[in-house]
């Protein structure tokens, strides 16, 4: 979960260069963009240089994009993270550890506004594992409800 971008040298922006013949990896960090062309038009590593290392990037990590306030003005979120993302057949989602977890519901949302799977929390889990198979793919949302207030973050599905 690292910030990885806006590196460069000499005038030339690469976020991570790989100068060894050993492979790195770079899985679960935010590069800038969540676009994986993107991210590999900024690293240079084996496929620019055949004698280089391989840089595993994959899969990206999605910050948070939105946020509520507390009832002291304090800024916090539900959701504190969502990993792998993009995701296959399951994924996790990581629950602010200062919450009652039993008072949050998670729903995943297609695009489109349609709601595809509805959880709620037991057991006081911090991690929860959600298992969508291979029935869906594209980019989704995960709505986080907690006392009244809503979190949202993206998740995709391959």
């Amino acid at each position: 979960m690292n910030q990885i971008f806006g590196n460069g040298n000499s005038g030339q922006l690469y976020d991570l260069y790989n100068n060894t013949p050993n492979p790195i990896m770079a899985e679960n960090n935010y590069w800038g963009t969540m676009d994986p062309d993107s991210v590999e038009m900024h690293i240079f590593h084996q496929p620019d240089d055949p004698t280089l290392g391989l840089v595993d990037y994959l899969p990206l990590y999605f910050p948070p994009v939105s946020i509520f306030e507390n009832e002291a003005g304090n800024k916090f979120e539900i959701i504190e993270n969502v990993y792998p993302n993009p995701a296959k057949d399951h994924f996790f989602v990581t629950i602010n550890p200062t919450i009652k977890k039993e008072d949050v519901t998670l729903e995943i949302i297609s695009l489109t506004g349609s709601v595809i799977k509805n959880i709620s929390i037991k057991n006081n889990e911090q991690h929860v594992k959600i298992s969508i198979g291979q029935k869906s793919s594209g980019t989704f949302m995960i709505r986080a409800k907690y006392k009244g207030e809503v979190d949202t973050m993206k998740i995709t599905l391959h």
